[in-house]
């Protein structure tokens, strides 16, 4: 049995509507000039640069402005105003749910004058009183995961943030409990309703190819995040711009590199791969539409291969006379027999309990349980393929056995990003993300015991 997931987003931002959305941005400030007296009536435009696509706005009565729901990335800031040069703030970077305070003093002078100011934007965050970490392109593009039995997760480069730590069902941030935090994509939340579970949160998540950047916050979260008690993360999907661009990758763990095991007597089967590829740029239909400027698609494709065999330190099954009841050569490593003691003669001597043995070992089969003789055939199918083990010692008993077979763990994402301006006030976004995971067994059939007593659950 597969297991699908399936993540549909649609997003119209609309002027200032969506101030409280969580993966977008704010640039906020106070223009003055050179007395410290504030400009009313400036023009603020804001460019993001790899789109090119601008975001207007003016100051108030009071000097201040306030660009709002501005897609993650690098921006350009033009300030205008009559009488004054023209101020061009340059390299002022955009986090998902993240305020820049970007203050200006304009100088007089002609509009066609400009002074360009560049990376001058305050890293301290004097917004709000949150608490958060950011995780950005770069560091999702370039730190290295390990690809350990399974597909790489945001949720391994979150663990490097303060705050952060545990996995599964006890990843906590903040010093809150496992699984007391909220998850959101683009702003839509990715929560599951399995508790807490990374493992599931991060398969409802978009590839790590398809992730531009991710915020960790872990105090002083907006009201929006009420229902997250410990912490909150807020992933951001990749989108595309006017250059064409994309990726192709390959992380392979093979078993031919590895070392064997101390207790095992070979190295086991385990073969991995994380493949994928990715492409973004403006959408271009020959003849019809060019989208640059306007509208952009982002796809990426991820496949996780998992070919992992049987343990290679030896197991054990029970001997033949151990179905029969017979326990006479039950022994441990130093030959002393294992007692079994009769359940049905339990009681109390001397306030103490006690029982008797059977006797030499022998538990008669009319004693068996009704259940136990249906499964009973079925562990005799299987035998013993150590026959160099010597009989009648405890390695007879746990050693005498070496399982085979393998387990086959695919999985697959693919998503669409694309965004389309429909207005500098006014933009549509499109997010599709597909998963689908199973576990099935090789063609030797599944790790381990075979048949009915078999312990490999596939799905």
């Amino acid at each position: 049995m597969n297991r699908v997931r399936i993540a549909l987003c649609l997003l119209l931002a609309a002027g200032t509507s969506l101030i409280g959305q969580t993966d977008r941005g704010i640039i906020t400030g106070t223009v003055t000039d050179s007395s410290g007296a504030v400009i009313p009536d400036a023009r603020i435009t804001v460019i993001h640069v790899s789109t090119n696509v601008p975001y207007r706005t003016a100051t108030t009565a009071a000097g201040e402005y306030t660009a709002p729901s501005l897609p993650v990335g690098e921006y350009r800031v033009v300030i205008e105003k009559e009488g004054f040069k023209q101020s061009v703030h340059q390299g002022v970077l955009v986090t998902g749910g993240g305020s820049v305070r970007l203050d200006a003093v304009l100088e007089v002078g002609a509009t066609q004058q400009s002074v360009v100011v560049t990376a001058d934007v305050q890293m301290l965050q004097t917004e709000s009183a949150k608490v958060s970490s950011q995780v950005s392109n770069r560091m999702i593009d370039e730190l290295p995961l390990v690809v350990g039995g399974g597909m790489r997760s945001p949720f391994n480069l979150a663990t490097i943030t303060p705050q952060v730590n545990g996995s599964g069902t006890s990843f906590r941030i903040g010093g809150g409990q496992g699984g007391s935090w909220g998850i959101v994509l683009d702003g839509i939340s990715a929560n599951t309703n399995r508790y807490g579970d990374t493992a599931w949160a991060a398969t409802n998540s978009p590839s790590l190819e398809a992730i531009t950047e991710f915020n960790v916050e872990t105090n002083g979260f907006k009201a929006e995040f009420g229902h997250a008690g410990g912490g909150q993360l807020t992933f951001v999907s990749k989108s595309g711009s006017n250059q064409f661009h994309g990726s192709a990758y390959d992380f392979v763990r093979n078993d031919a590199l590895d070392a064997r095991g101390f207790f095992n007597l070979t190295r086991g089967i385990y073969k991995q791969h994380d493949f994928g590829a990715s492409a973004g740029g403006p959408v271009r239909i020959p003849k019809l539409y060019n989208g640059r400027d306007r509208t952009f698609f982002f796809w990426t494709y991820e496949g996780f291969r998992n070919r992992v065999g049987a343990s290679t330190r030896p197991t054990g099954i029970p001997p033949a006379e151990f179905y029969q009841g017979d326990f006479r050569n039950y022994v441990r490593r130093d030959l002393s027999r294992v007692v079994i003691w009769d359940p049905a003669t339990t009681r109390m001597v001397n306030n103490v309990w006690t029982r008797n043995p059977f006797p030499d070992n022998l538990i008669p089969q009319a004693r068996f349980d009704s259940l136990s003789k249906k499964v009973l055939p079925h562990g005799q199918e299987v035998k013993s393929n150590r026959p160099e083990i010597l009989p009648g010692t405890w390695e007879y008993v746990w050693e005498n056995y070496l399982a085979s077979g393998v387990s086959l763990n695919p999985v697959n994402k693919t998503s669409v990003k694309l965004d389309h301006m429909l207005s500098s006030a006014h933009r549509l976004g499109f997010l599709f993300n597909f998963s689908r995971s199973s576990r099935v067994a090789g063609a030797t059939g599944p790790p381990g015991l075979p048949g009915m007593i078999s312990t490999f659950d596939p799905w």
